[in-house]
């Protein structure tokens, strides 16, 4: 490797390391123990709706595994708003295609404060056919792209959480 290459990516190491940078997904180090155990103490407030049921659902598993967290010391409250739109029109005035959104707006507390530590709105979008001659095609479709997207909502609510929360406990053990 000549040394054009060598020097700039230990300069960029050094800067990264110097600012603080620390990826989310690095392997288990105690910073990453730390997140899973906040994780596990989030309770998830009731979200109404089978969505929200099945978001809530995803949530859980992702949160905390082993179920609902007995002490919680945080509770996430998420807000959903579902849109489709019919995108490709036919000439006898029919969707060809149809564009699934789903919005989440939540809010995590900390449990003892009941102080909002972060609340943030998430978008995730999935389109799918809509078949004139075929009913069933198309609701099999759009209930798979309405899980699709819940399940990629699950996941961004819990990287947001997690930053959410690495961020809150650094700024606790400054003060």
């Amino acid at each position: 490797m000549s040394l054009y290459r060598i020097v700039p990516s230990l300069i960029l190491c050094a800067f990264l390391t110097g600012c603080g940078f620390k990826p989310l997904n690095k392997s288990f180090t105690e910073d990453k123990k730390e997140i899973v155990t906040a994780l596990s103490h989030v309770k998830i407030d009731y979200i109404p709706n089978r969505t929200g049921q099945e978001l809530h659902n995803h949530l859980l598993t992702l949160l905390s595994p082993t179920g609902a967290p007995i002490h919680p010391k945080y509770i996430l409250s998420v807000r959903l708003k579902e849109n489709k739109v019919h995108l490709g029109i036919l000439k006898d005035a029919t969707s060809s295609r149809t564009e699934f959104t789903l919005t989440a707006i939540y809010v995590l507390k900390d449990q003892k404060t009941d102080k909002p530590i972060a609340s943030k709105s998430l978008t995730a979008t999935s389109n799918f056919n809509t078949i004139v001659g075929a009913p069933y095609a198309t609701v099999v479709a759009a209930e798979d792209a309405k899980a699709k997207t819940l399940r990629q909502i699950a996941q961004d609510i819990k990287l947001q959480i997690a930053v959410d929360l690495q961020s809150y406990q650094q700024n606790i053990s400054k003060h």
